[in-house]
């Protein structure tokens, strides 16, 4: 069930991504509408107008409806990732609330994971074979760095 739910999450959050580029592209796309279309109708379809000066309605309306179908969509897509945001979070905090002591590879419906609490003797013991872990772990540093020094100075010596 958990993985169910992870894939569900993982699916929102790439068509999220999926829309946010589809909309990218067609604001893009609504820019080179509006820069090329309206001169390459002026050249292919009214060169034989009578009075070349003068520019048809439909070549003033053809940029404000591309950039209103691409504010439009921009418009969709924040409300749909919007709503998939909260479909996300929904589905985080319900996995969250199954997730159990055993990692949430029984799905959530293991009961009986619940760990007994820490003594101070237990935690006692472990921080003294941190410590001794630490003493090991700095014993060897020092004498590897000090292995170090004499075959440096023993280098030193031959040159």
């Amino acid at each position: 069930m958990m993985h169910s739910k992870q894939f569900q999450i993982n699916q929102l959050r790439m068509k999220n991504m999926q829309k946010v580029i589809e909309s990218l592209m067609v604001l893009v796309l609504a820019i080179f509408v509006t820069a090329l279309l309206p001169s390459i109708l002026v050249q292919f379809l009214l060169t034989g107008a009578t009075n070349p000066f003068e520019q048809p309605a439909a070549l003033q309306y053809i940029p404000v409806a591309s950039f209103a179908f691409a504010i439009g969509y921009l418009a969709l897509v924040i409300l749909g990732n919007w709503s998939r945001e909260k479909m996300i979070a929904k589905l985080e905090s319900e996995m969250l609330e199954s997730d159990c002591a055993c990692g949430g590879t029984c799905g959530g419906d293991c009961g009986g994971h619940d760990l007994p609490p820490v003594t101070e003797a237990e935690l006692e013991e472990l921080e003294g074979i941190v410590e001794q872990a630490l003493k090991k772990s700095n014993s060897s540093k020092k004498s590897s760095s000090s292995k170090r020094t004499s075959t440096s100075k023993r280098a030193s010596k031959k040159k």
